[in-house]
């Protein structure tokens, strides 16, 4: 049977936010966290593939949970994402734990990501 096509919207919908949200991430972040902090791009380059190896992980592990978790805890799962998400596109936009240690950025550079992929 082949699924009709407000199913299949049903099931992109979410994709389209993410994408919206991966924007900044990829164009904005790296120039902002440079001209900001003084960040390397290269320290930044790392930061990011380290962090998109985290989510080749656990993206398919959240997928098989969904897929032989209960419906309902599905919808509620990705109800409470949207706010987590916005919190990790808040911490990456405005980093505030400035230790003067050049760690201390990377750190908060890596923990925002962690928390946006994960949602």
């Amino acid at each position: 049977m082949k699924p009709s096509l407000p199913r299949l919207f049903g099931y992109a919908a979410p994709a389209l936010l993410l994408t919206m949200g991966g924007l900044p991430l990829y164009v904005h972040a790296p120039k902002f966290y440079a001209d900001t902090t003084g960040m390397s791009l290269a320290v930044m380059g790392l930061v990011l593939l380290l962090a998109r190896l985290f989510d080749a992980f656990t993206d398919p592990l959240i997928g098989l949970l969904s897929d032989r978790g209960n419906p309902h805890l599905r919808r509620l799962t990705i109800v409470m994402a949207a706010p987590l998400f916005g919190l990790g596109m808040l911490l990456l936009f405005h980093p505030t734990w400035r230790t003067g240690l050049p760690l201390a950025l990377w750190l908060w550079l890596g923990l925002s990501l962690f928390v946006t992929y994960l949602a």
